[in-house]
């Protein structure tokens, strides 16, 4: 899958289309060029295999061994961020993958490929937040002191009264753990992993997993 070139090479939906025209002269063995470079086709294929109901893989648990280790990973053009963060006495470590986008502005807080933290730091606005998304923190929460033309003190910036941090946290796809293999998904609605892949159970099993 690339990258389109352009926005204008088809005006239907080629994955939904039957218009012989859109095939052209290529033979049925092999794609038309296009499918390869088409904006239409590339969106959709983020959406359908990417974006939609489908498990993803994004990395090994021996990857982040240590609490606070984390790697950032893409799922299509989005970027991730697989973290561990140290479970409650007596409990295991969590694991836990958020979309690298700060619920402030958009800004990626993690440019660095892996590493270890205690939190995470957008850099733009300072907003802070725990290893599993939850915010914690900001900068300037409650605006700043100024003075006006008439010389009153007012303020200036902040959050709105009814501002709650728990409100805008960062987003968190829902995790799987197989075998410590780290499996992803962004949609809220979904199937359970194992009758998804229940016709590859014993071959997967037989690569990566003790049970399913």
């Amino acid at each position: 899958m690339n990258a389109p070139l352009s926005n204008n090479l088809l005006s239907p939906d080629p994955l939904q289309s039957s218009q012989p025209m859109f095939w052209g002269n290529a033979p049925t063995s092999r794609a038309p060029g296009r499918m390869y470079t088409d904006a239409q086709v590339y969106h959709k294929e983020l959406e359908a295999l990417f974006y939609s109901k489908h498990w993803c893989y994004v990395g090994l648990e021996c990857e982040i061994p240590k609490a606070g280790d984390f790697k950032r990973s893409k799922i299509g053009e989005r970027s991730v961020v697989m973290v561990r963060e140290r479970g409650r006495p007596g409990q295991p470590d969590s694991i836990h993958v958020l979309e690298n986008r700060c619920a402030h502005r958009g800004v990626q807080f993690v440019r660095e490929r892996s590493g270890n933290a205690r939190s995470f730091v957008c850099p733009y606005h300072q907003w802070t937040y725990k290893l599993n998304g939850d915010l914690v923190g900001l900068t300037f929460r409650q605006g700043v002191e100024a003075v006006d033309e008439c010389g009153e003190k007012i303020k200036q910036g902040g959050m709105p009264e009814d501002f709650q941090l728990c409100d805008h946290g960062l987003t968190k796809l829902k995790v799987a753990r197989r075998g410590g293999v780290v499996l992803r998904r962004l949609t809220r609605m979904w199937s359970r992993l194992k009758s998804i892949w229940a016709p590859m159970c014993s071959l997967i099993s037989t690569a990566f997993f003790t049970s399913l």
